[in-house]
């Protein structure tokens, strides 16, 4: 195993037997670009030296055919821009298998609305004020504890305000800096309530667990033990006089049945994967949130089937860090996703959205795994695009920039765009070296319009060397700079060899790339 995890993902659990192909599980933070990248370069090396037999995957509910077969320059493209998962890039890309891992109606149950930490604080204060009824003065000593509380509750608030109307400023269409800020308001407001629920109270330990006040090692807290905690809680809260805390145990009850269909999808993936090594040929893959790895580990070994656990360095550094490693997607992308959306609000995906444009998303703040893009109609259209893009800029960069390559039968256009390359324009260096190339791309659209024009400017990614590099050597560039490059990278690649920016009209073209007169 150790060439196929080199610089991308170590073993953390391995559980040997006899007789059966392994099951590889590989956790995840499902907004990490960066894990995204470690799992694909491990997956296409797997492919290659072992195969793969299936990848269960968490959020797919129903796999009636599995993915077309792409141009896997053009997925890759995709996959750079977090239109798809690692998991849709292997089996586009390359024809691994797709196992669906979860019900459709386990994947509809969501979280409730409201905050178990601000729960926990409220049955705590009503628990305080029952314990104290008889003395007067220690009733009275909460209740102005908990006023000084609230004032410090409000501050957080409107803080949060702020920070919610910082968003409708012109540029803040992903949600920018939303998930850093927000875990640092989160962390400030359960230091607050951590003021309500000191550790002696009996509800202490289940707050300190579910409600960090620090920003300190992130644990990627199970689902079981948290399932445990809610269960113990409503058992306290059984304890207390009826009608006291029935708004908070509605609220429990609720969150408990969303953690319990967490749980559920837990059991099914792992059902599914035993039962996909059952006839397998080569190893079964498991892509899992890190909430469920506890889980997955006790159903597997319960079962007596081979398995491992892979870690991907930057989840395995997170475990140690305060914030995430590398690229994610931002809060904003992440709804996009949710919602089987492209992730980006570029101008190409603005004109391939079936509504013909991207709207302001809901900075997501869901812990559930996006459900898959490829079978999108937009999604195929898009591969069509990059390939059509990527095929007609090879073309003429291949050549001595003089004229635009002539076209193959039939033509520069597919059924979802178009190149006339007489709007070609090459663009050269002070030496006379190409550059690269801007041309007229035209987009048949989602929505009324048939079809929109926009600007592409393409150059070879590795221009001083003119090298074409193969895929997997490309997914280890990746990761390698991705890691160093951090939260301000966004690699984003027409192909493993090309990168591209488009532009919504012909001026911002010549303004942003300041093109050669050629």
């Amino acid at each position: 195993m150790a060439p196929i995890l080199t610089d991308a993902g170590v073993v953390t659990t391995n559980y040997p037997a006899e007789g059966r192909v392994p099951i590889y599980i590989l956790p995840e933070s499902h907004d990490s670009l960066q894990q995204q990248r470690e799992q694909a370069l491990i997956l296409v090396r797997l492919q290659r030296k072992l195969g793969i037999s299936t990848i269960v995957l968490e959020g797919a509910t129903e796999i009636t055919e599995q993915p077309k077969r792409m141009d896997v320059d053009a997925v890759y493209g995709m996959f750079t821009e977090g239109d798809l998962s690692s998991a849709e890039f292997l089996a586009a890309g390359f024809g691994v298998p797709l196992t669906a891992g979860e019900t459709k109606e386990g994947y509809a149950v969501e979280a409730p609305k409201g905050s178990l930490c601000h729960t926990v604080a409220d049955i705590a204060y009503l628990d305080a004020l029952l314990d104290a009824k008889e003395d007067a003065e220690k009733v009275k000593a909460i209740k102005a504890h908990q006023e000084n509380v609230r004032s410090k509750l409000d501050a957080m608030d409107t803080e949060n305000a702020a920070l919610l109307r910082d968003l409708n400023k012109p540029g803040a269409l992903d949600c920018p800096g939303f998930a850093n800020k927000g875990r640092v308001i989160t962390t400030k407001t359960n230091a607050i309530l951590a003021e309500i629920v000191p550790p002696s109270s009996r509800f202490g330990p289940m707050f300190i667990r579910n409600c960090p006040a620090t920003q300190g090692r992130n644990d990627f807290s199970q689902i079981e033990s948290e399932l445990d905690d809610v269960g113990t809680l409503t058992s306290l809260t059984d304890q207390l006089p009826e009608g006291l805390v029935d708004e908070q145990k509605k609220y429990l009850e609720q969150y408990r049945a969303f953690l319990q269909s967490r749980a559920d999808a837990t059991h099914l993936m792992a059902e599914r994967a035993i039962t996909a090594a059952k006839s397998a040929s080569a190893p079964v893959i498991m892509i899992i949130g890190a909430a469920h790895e506890g889980g997955t580990v006790t159903a597997l070994r319960e079962a007596g089937v081979p398995f491992a656990v892979i870690a991907t360095i930057s989840l395995k550094a997170e475990g140690d860090s305060v914030s995430p490693i590398g690229t994610s997607l931002s809060p904003g992308e992440y709804d996009r996703k949710m919602k089987a959306y492209p992730a980006r609000n570029s101008a190409v995906n603005r004109i391939l959205y079936a509504e013909g444009k991207i709207a302001k998303p809901v900075c997501s703040k869901t812990r559930k795994k996006p459900p898959p893009s490829i079978y999108q109609r937009w999604a195929l259209r898009k591969a069509d695009v990059y390939d059509l893009s990527r095929r007609f800029a090879d073309a003429a960069l291949s050549g001595d920039g003089s004229t635009p390559p002539p076209p193959p039968p039939p033509g520069w256009a597919n059924g979802s765009a178009s190149i006339d390359p007489s709007g070609a324009r090459f663009n050269r260096g002070a030496n006379g070296r190409l550059l690269g190339i801007a041309f007229p791309l035209t987009i048949t659209a989602g929505g009324a319009e048939p079809e929109k024009t926009v600007w592409m400017y393409v150059e070879k990614r590795d221009a001083s060397t003119d090298k074409e590099i193969d895929i997997e050597a490309r997914l280890k560039e990746d990761v390698i700079e991705g890691r160093k490059l951090g939260e301000q990278a966004k690699i984003v690649f027409l192909s493993r060899n090309l990168k591209a920016r488009t532009y919504e009209t012909s001026a911002e073209l010549e303004r942003m790339e300041k093109l050669s007169q050629q």
